[in-house]
């Protein structure tokens, strides 16, 4: 399973004002991201930031809560986020990272995390 074992699927809007201001939809990927860093579930995350040229998120890490809100808001494109994964665990030192992935992405993750070889030492950082 890509998702992995889910009981329900809801929808849901962040509460938080400062992050309902630079939601495009909810907010929520931004609001869950934010509570794991405070409660120390993750160290950073990889994200999707806006780039100089137009429709090209590139992935970034962010490592504070402002740095997850000016990334946040829906990107009309790809941003490749799994290969910023590589960037955060090595070059960064996080040993708890999240990220914010599209299904697809996710399911390269679930393979990572299976078969780990080509990929060691970043799939079992992922929270």
């Amino acid at each position: 399973m890509v998702l992995g074992n889910y009981k329900e699927a809801v929808s849901a809007r962040a509460t938080d004002s400062k992050i309902q201001a630079v939601a495009q939809d909810g907010g929520i990927a931004s609001a869950l991201l934010i509570y794991a860093l405070e409660e120390g579930i993750i160290e950073g995350a990889v994200v999707a930031s806006d780039a100089d040229e137009k429709w090209s998120p590139v992935p970034t890490v962010a490592m504070t809560a402002d740095e997850i809100l000016a990334a946040a808001g829906t990107k009309y494109t790809m941003s490749p986020n799994v290969y910023g994964l590589k960037d955060a665990v090595r070059q960064y030192g996080i040993e708890k990272v999240g990220t914010v992935v599209t299904p697809c992405q996710m399911y390269g993750i679930r393979k990572m995390q299976a078969y780990p070889f080509s990929q060691r030492f970043i799939a079992d950082k992922i929270k």
